[in-house]
């Protein structure tokens, strides 16, 4: 895969899927790709990464497992799960 190109395919859930209802003070995660500056918002509080076909957050990208890490909106703050 080319640096050049984005290795994420998809966000699934944006404002559907069964992770929607945002607490009280949600905030988006943006997230940019360094290999192109592509900017992601995660509009969704709970969020699997990784390769695998229903991971939320799709990143097709040798160096990322296939159920990568969680991300998920805690108490105020963006928290990451490996």
């Amino acid at each position: 895969m080319s640096e050049n190109r984005t290795i994420v395919e998809h966000a699934r859930h944006g404002t559907q899927g069964p992770h929607t209802h945002q607490p009280a003070g949600f905030v988006p995660l943006r997230l940019r790709i360094e290999a192109d500056g592509e900017r992601i918002e995660v509009t969704c509080p709970i969020a699997l990464v990784g390769r695998h076909s229903d991971a939320d957050l799709r990143i097709a990208h040798p160096e990322i497992s296939r159920r990568h890490c969680r991300i998920a909106f805690e108490s105020g703050v963006w928290r990451v799960r490996d």
